[in-house]
């Protein structure tokens, strides 16, 4: 169970409920909790679980050991009175202002227990009933505790289960989003309240991404990408991407003096090959096409004006992407190496080179194979991982732009 150590509770400080959903809740009157200088704004549910929250929140500012067996009481009773989904996000609501407050003094792991705890008590008492409630709630407040703590990765996961839970109160079919505070963080929503617990997170990734389409000379924003992309397309690969994303660039923010190891290469190939195979996914649900990824590469570069599907000349009908695929097999390194420097070249017969149009298409063919195949990652990934994300961001881009107008 959550344990605190002392706070300071000298100075008045009154804490409002965050919101969990992307509306307002109808429901029961407010109340004010007083405990010493702090006074907390909580949702009055009934008699039982106002007192087993009024306990909880005493306990925990006062450094006792909470008492969760009085808790759990009030709470199956609630829960037997099968409350609507609405009903549960007040639930939690109540919940969340002491979370916030324990954040607020920095102790961020009993925060995260804490929510544990409340989840605890109500999944135990799903599988007793053989039933199941709303926790969407609860996962969001959850989450923000793990972003608080500066811990995305788990933040992240535990913010995608909570969309499940949006997705499933709301009925949402594949392709649609529920209206939550999860949807927003998962797609990117920079119209977040500032003060949210990810707020910097998606500030952090929205910068990033527009950088690196200004570094590749793109005119779309990953605002256009969230409208055109993001919001229409399936909840589990956007999490999965934004996942993917956000574990490169947090592999990529160290400091380059340390880029040489094997382990970090690795890591960071998983990650872009990952994003590699879902170009490769929103690829094959627009073209029609079924093939292989270089099949898909080469009609999305005939479609920016790119070489890659054309033949080469007095080269018996080659095609310039069997050339980059001969390149790839011999040296995939030396290659890679030459796409990012902007000196690779066809072996024609003018060893023309491989345009600004196709090198992120190639970089991205590469990155894909070397994923599925290679297990001796090449040194040159862990060297280059913020130019090998900017191509790889660069190929999404220009997917979103042909494709998902």
């Amino acid at each position: 169970m959550a344990q605190t150590g002392p706070i300071n509770a000298s100075q008045a400080s009154p804490i409002r409920m965050g919101r969990s959903v992307g509306r307002q809740i109808p429901g029961n009157s407010l109340r004010i909790l007083q405990i010493d200088s702090h006074s907390f704004e909580l949702h009055s549910i009934s008699d039982a679980i106002d007192s087993a929250f009024d306990a909880i929140y005493r306990d925990i500012l006062q450094n006792r050991s909470a008492d969760w067996d009085l808790f759990t009481r009030a709470a199956s009773d609630f829960l037997d009175s099968d409350p609507s989904p609405a009903e549960m996000d007040q639930f939690f609501e109540a919940a969340e202002p002491i979370s916030f407050f324990l954040a607020e003094y920095r102790k961020i792991d009993a925060a995260c227990d804490y929510w544990l705890d409340i989840l605890g008590v109500i999944t135990n008492r799903e599988r007793q009933l053989s039933r199941q409630y709303h926790k969407g709630s609860g996962y969001f407040f959850w989450a923000c505790s793990w972003f608080s703590r500066g811990d995305t990765d788990t933040g992240l996961l535990i913010m995608n289960k909570a969309l499940i839970e949006d997705k499933r109160q709301q009925c949402c079919s594949n392709g649609n989003w529920p209206n939550s505070s999860a949807a927003m963080v998962v797609t990117l929503d920079q119209s977040l309240n500032l003060l949210h617990p990810a707020s910097w997170w998606v500030g952090e990734q929205v910068q990033e991404i527009d950088d690196a389409l200004d570094s590749a000379n793109l005119n779309l924003r990953t605002s256009d990408i969230r409208s055109r992309l993001f919001l229409g397309s399936d909840t589990d690969l956007i999490s999965l991407l934004i996942y993917s994303h956000s574990s490169i660039l947090r592999i990529e923010r160290l400091n380059l003096d340390h880029h040489d190891s094997k382990l970090l290469g690795s890591l960071a190939l998983n990650h872009l090959f990952r994003i590699t195979v879902i170009i490769e996914n929103l690829l094959k649900a627009r073209t029609g096409s079924h093939g292989s990824f270089m099949q898909q590469i080469q009609e999305l570069s005939c479609q920016i004006g790119g070489q890659l599907k054309g033949q080469m000349p007095s080269q018996n009908g080659l095609q310039y992407a069997s050339c980059i695929n001969d390149q790839r097999k011999a040296n995939a390194s030396l290659l890679l190496r030459q796409l990012i420097d902007g000196t690779a070249r066809y072996r024609d017969v003018g060893q023309t080179n491989v345009s600004n149009l196709d090198q992120p298409l190639c970089v991205a063919y590469v990155l894909r194979n070397i994923g599925a195949h290679d297990l001796d990652v090449p040194v040159i990934i862990a060297e280059e991982i913020h130019s090998l994300r900017v191509h790889v961001l660069a190929t999404l881009v220009k997917c979103v732009e042909i494709y998902y107008p």
